[in-house]
């Protein structure tokens, strides 16, 4: 029986705009290339450097502010991205207050500083505290192993504590997927802009 769900964070509990994101960059920046670097699941050069936590964001500004025109300041960087990650899939607000009388929650993302530091804003207009929704965030950045890599499945499920199967984990990457797969964990592999009440809910009756 399902006692743990971990859910990713792009493209399940918040929506992801890619092309806002380049437009952005690109036509607000001055960041031509800003394609070769972002992308919906793995990002290259330094943008996989704040994510797999080799590189601080007092690196990783210089080095995308030497991409785009002269005056652009690092704050600018920042609005850029936030047209990448968007708002609260519909529906998973409630959702997650739901899941979290009944199941303990975790968070398992790959990601950097600036996109959590605009999740925990998103939160905070949800009335939602991030750290207690959460039992745990398991973040690339912080833990410097990312998905689909077996070493962050490994690190979550010893801090889980649970069985795996007794966990259930939810992302819209079929890469990681087969990660959490490899270690036994139950999956749901999210279509983005289905409903995600019914696709996880869906998952849980058929645990029973």
């Amino acid at each position: 029986m399902i006692k743990a769900i971990v859910f990713d964070m792009g493209g399940v509990i918040l929506n992801l705009d890619l092309a806002a994101a380049h437009k952005a960059f690109r036509d607000d920046l001055g960041f031509a290339d800003i394609e070769d670097y972002l992308n919906n699941y793995h990002q290259v050069g330094f943008f996989e450097a704040i994510e797999n936590g080799s590189m601080s964001m007092e690196e990783f500004y210089p080095l995308c502010l030497s991409h785009c025109r002269p005056g652009v300041t690092p704050e600018m960087i920042l609005g850029a991205f936030r047209c990448f990650v968007q708002s609260f899939n519909d529906g998973v607000v409630g959702l997650l207050k739901e899941l979290s009388q009944q199941y303990a929650l975790y968070l398992l993302s790959n990601n950097n500083p600036m996109s959590m530091s605009l999740l925990s804003s998103e939160f905070e207009a949800a009335g939602l505290d991030l750290d207690a929704i959460f039992k745990e965030q398991f973040c690339s950045y912080r833990l410097r192993m990312m998905k689909p890599g077996r070493e962050i499945f490994e690190y979550a499920q010893n801090r889980i504590g649970c069985a795996p199967g007794e966990i259930l984990f939810i992302d819209d990457n079929a890469s990681n997927i087969a990660g959490a797969e490899a270690l036994g964990w139950k999956t749901l592999l999210y279509v983005p802009g289905t409903p995600i009440r019914d696709a996880v809910l869906t998952a849980l009756n058929q645990d029973k």
